[in-house]
């Protein structure tokens, strides 16, 4: 806008100019066709001074106002309409200029040179008055000072209620709340972290936040607190457990964190400290590890019960069946058909309850004698699980298709166990086809999700989770022989090298065997 009124005034300027001097410029200094104004009618000495100095006193006055406005404007770089103090300051110059030239003219008659700096002034007059007139509306939509005033009076009362919102906010947090400067001292805290520790406000705030009294062992809490404090003026959060002074005295564990807060610049400008009464939680997670330890005792015991218990049933089971088979060898000619199947029976049922010891021992032996976990070539496994069920195999039909595995983390022995169970399982529940079975998996994460599938008769959906509780069967011994524990053998495998079995199956469709286990940390 002023680029535009100041090539305006140029413009008029020059034509002025040419259109005076014909485009002699020269003739602007030529004084020749005109006498000082001394000489112009009879001045006096008293009028003549009066013009002169009165000239001279507008003049310097005209020259000190464009420098104080052009200070202004540049100590002043935000002022709305700061442009238009230099159009000010220009319009002021070319004023102050013709009145010099009014005093001047009294020795040296440049009456052209006056007309071309009334002409400017006319034309900066002009131009600044159109400037003027597109700029009084936009100024005309200020604000005044009292408008202002109550601007700001009523942000300063959105802004307290906004804090005495937020105050209340804070006070109804169950945690414990507080504000630090960068330098650690407490600036603002909440209800809870006052009730909590029954101190007042007044003798925590505006306090080193490690000497507010709220610690139980202050000399040892110092250098944790202010090296936390010290992180995260640096920008880093820390997180800590602290023993704190509660209001009887006790002393309570607080989970604690200080968190840096950045500013509207984006630096850290102050530091959250915001802590969580956990002495219940720690109270629960003791009874809970003592619990634990309780039980693995119990479960030891247990297991070495169940070893002995079973190791001794062993012998007199054998002697049974043993004698059973004697009788049945040298008086099965002399007893009655009836006796001889009374014989049948106690050998059958001795011969069963020998599979279920044993299957009970290799339950108790999962974890009481296991190796520990370790790299195992999986492919062995598997070729040793099969090689053990070769005659079974054989007799079914069975045809087994084997993908290529990884190394896996597992106790060797009980991994062959585990696909040994798992592709057995296939073979005795076949349909009318022979066994079609496929061993394989894929990784899943840090993790090997490894199957067992078969064409064999099924289950209902409801029964997948059922099978492997021990002893549940679904079948009669008579449709499939087994004692119901070898499912339960998986799943206390899979389980103790730190992974999960699961079944998917369809009635009549066959059924896959999943489970996972960690493979090997290359």
């Amino acid at each position: 806008m002023n680029k535009l009124a100041g090539g305006i005034a140029l413009g008029v300027v020059g034509a002025g100019l040419a259109l005076a001097f014909s485009g002699d410029v020269s003739l602007v200094w030529d004084t020749a066709d005109y006498p000082p104004r001394w000489h112009c009618g009879r001045w006096t000495p008293l009028m003549g001074w009066l013009h002169i100095i009165s000239d001279i006193a507008t003049w310097v006055a005209y020259v000190a106002i464009p420098i104080m406005l052009v200070y202004f404007a540049r100590s002043q770089p935000e002022i709305p309409f700061r442009n238009l103090f230099w159009l000010f300051s220009v319009f002021i110059l070319f004023c102050g200029s013709t009145h010099l030239m009014e005093a001047i003219i009294f020795w040296w008659p440049a009456y052209r040179l006056l007309g071309i700096l009334k002409l400017g002034t006319g034309i900066v007059s002009i131009a600044t008055a159109v400037v003027l007139s597109w700029t009084i509306p936009k100024m005309l939509q200020l604000q005044s000072p009292q408008q202002l005033e109550n601007k700001v009076a009523q942000r300063t009362a959105e802004l307290e209620l906004t804090r005495l919102q937020l105050q209340r906010v804070i006070d109804q947090s169950r945690n414990f709340l507080g504000i630090l400067d960068l330098d650690g001292t407490l600036l603002e805290t909440n209800q809870a972290s006052l009730r909590a520790t029954g101190v007042r406000k007044e003798d925590v705030l505006n306090r080193p936040f490690w000497e507010t009294g709220w610690w139980k062992d202050f000399s040892s809490m110092k250098p944790t607190l202010e090296s936390a404090i010290a992180d995260a003026r640096n920008g880093q959060g820390t997180r800590f457990e602290l023993r704190r002074q509660a209001a009887d005295g006790a002393a309570i564990m607080v989970d604690c964190s200080l968190q840096p807060m950045p500013g509207t610049d984006g630096q850290v400008a102050w530091i959250l400290s915001e802590g969580i009464d956990i002495t219940d939680q720690r109270m629960r997670e003791d009874e809970l590890k003592h619990l634990n330890t309780e039980l693995s005792k119990s479960n030891r015991e247990l297991e070495q019960f169940a070893y002995v218990a079973s190791h001794d049933l062993k012998e007199p089971l054998r002697k049974i069946s043993s004698f059973a088979q004697l009788l049945q060898n040298e008086y099965g000619t002399k007893l009655s058909a009836e006796a001889t199947e009374y014989i049948e029976f106690i050998v059958s049922s001795a011969d069963r309850l020998m599979t279920l010891i044993s299957d009970l021992l290799s339950i108790s032996r999962i974890s009481s004698q296991g190796k520990e976990l370790a790299p195992v070539d999986a492919n062995a496994a598997v070729a040793e699980a099969i090689s053990n069920l070769q005659l079974a195999i054989e007799e079914s039909g069975a045809e087994i298709s084997v993908e290529p595995f990884p190394t896996l983390i597992a106790d060797p022995n009980q991994l062959t166990l585990l696909f040994q169970n798992l592709i057995e399982n296939a073979i005795k529940y076949q349909g009318q086809n022979s066994p079609q079975i496929r061993v394989g998996g894929r990784q899943i994460g840090p993790q090997y999700e490894c199957f067992v599938t078969d064409n064999g008769i099924g289950i209902e959906e409801k029964y997948a989770d059922r099978i492997f509780e021990i002893f549940k069967r679904l079948h009669s011994r008579d449709e499939y022989p087994g004692t119901g524990v070898g499912l339960a053998i998986c799943k206390k495998i899979v389980q103790r090298m730190g992974g999960r079995i699961w079944l998917e199956s369809k009635l009549g469709q066959g059924s896959t065997f999943y489970f996972t286990i960690n493979r090997q940390t290359i």
